[in-house]
């Protein structure tokens, strides 16, 4: 991510706080709702609507992928924390197979060619030879 994508991304969440704010105060103002709250409340609300404006608006700057199981865990009420960490783990799991694998093939390739040079000495010379001129 270059530093426009980040920047744009500060302003988006920014301007998401702000309409969570403006949420809450909403909420405030309707839990405790008086005749007099009124003008107060249609206020609120359009700010609030200024505010989704603004985040529709810097939406369109920032270019990020989200997995769609993500969003999945999200709706459902999972926790984004939670999905992150899980996802981290099983990307940590691979990363170990995928380094045991290599580290196998690596061992495997080492006695191919132990047994290789001392069985064929001319041809591992060749083979020797070959990969030098391919490096």
């Amino acid at each position: 991510m270059d530093s426009s994508d980040a920047k744009a991304l500060a302003v988006l969440e920014k301007s998401i706080q702000g309409t969570i704010d403006a949420l809450f105060k909403i909420s405030a103002t309707t839990f405790d709702f008086q005749p007099d709250s009124g003008p107060v409340l249609h206020q609120r609300i359009t700010r609030l609507t200024t505010k989704l404006q603004e985040v529709e608006t810097v939406a369109q700057n920032v270019n990020v992928n989200v997995p769609f199981s993500a969003i999945e865990c999200i709706e459902s009420g999972g926790n984004p924390d939670t999905y992150t960490k899980d996802m981290t783990q099983v990307l940590v799991d691979k990363n170990q197979k995928t380094n045991g694998i290599i580290s196998a093939v690596k061992h495997l390739h080492n006695q191919l060619s132990d047994e290789v040079r001392r069985n064929y000495p001319e041809l591992y010379a060749e083979y020797e030879k070959t990969v030098l001129q391919n490096e």
